[in-house]
């Protein structure tokens, strides 16, 4: 898994993926085990608080209803109503945002999680990547690195099956109208890893 998963994973509850949380409690049941780069822990921390801020997605809305008053489409209990509606949401999604850092302590110590910090040989193979022409951004060459040697080690240890699923077109062996990347489909290839686009594996 990379950060994606992990900002589905401890967003606020009701902007939590159905298939992200699924693929955890699968995990916990003992159905496969979930290998997360730390860096994407690091990454979440500063990308979920940023994603989600109540304020910039109830704005609009909070516009539109003194508008729609002022107007006299909407009543003025109407708005009052809406307004406590925004009022709530704002609270809620504050208070979940102020444990971003506790949901992902809990995440790092599920049973059916392994968060690995990058190793010499990661850091060294993200070197050998970044002069492949891939364009990546160095969060996205750090991770791929990572998947790709972890990916390694976990064949040697008697992983039959690997799999990696990747929402990040960047990422992803395949291009928007779904023609394959020649260099990225040759390194999960030779690493033996399927690449999924959604955490339906």
């Amino acid at each position: 898994m990379e950060t994606n998963w992990v900002v589905d994973v401890v967003a606020p509850a009701h902007l939590q993926s159905a298939q992200a949380q699924q693929l955890l409690h699968r995990a916990k049941a003992g159905e496969l085990m979930i290998f997360v780069p730390a860096i994407c822990l690091v990454e979440a921390r500063e990308t979920v608080p940023r994603r989600f801020a109540s304020r910039s997605r109830s704005a609009d809305l909070r516009k539109f209803v003194k508008w729609a008053r002022n107007q006299e489409q909407l009543s003025a209990e109407e708005a009052k109503t809406a307004f406590r509606v925004f009022e709530q949401f704002d609270c809620l999604v504050n208070r979940e945002l102020t444990q971003v850092s506790e949901r992902l302590d809990e995440l790092a110590k599920h049973s059916g999680m392994n968060i690995f910090s990058l190793s010499e040989s990661m850091l060294e193979r993200q070197v050998v990547i970044g002069s492949m022409g891939l364009s990546l951004k160095p969060y996205d060459l750090a991770i791929l690195a990572a998947i790709l040697v972890k990916a390694e080690e976990l064949r040697e240890a008697g992983y039959a099956e690997l799999g990696f699923c990747e929402l990040d077109s960047d990422l992803q062996p395949w291009d928007r109208t779904g023609n394959r990347k020649p260099t990225l489909s040759h390194l999960y290839a030779e690493a033996q890893i399927r690449v999924y686009g959604d955490f339906l594996v």
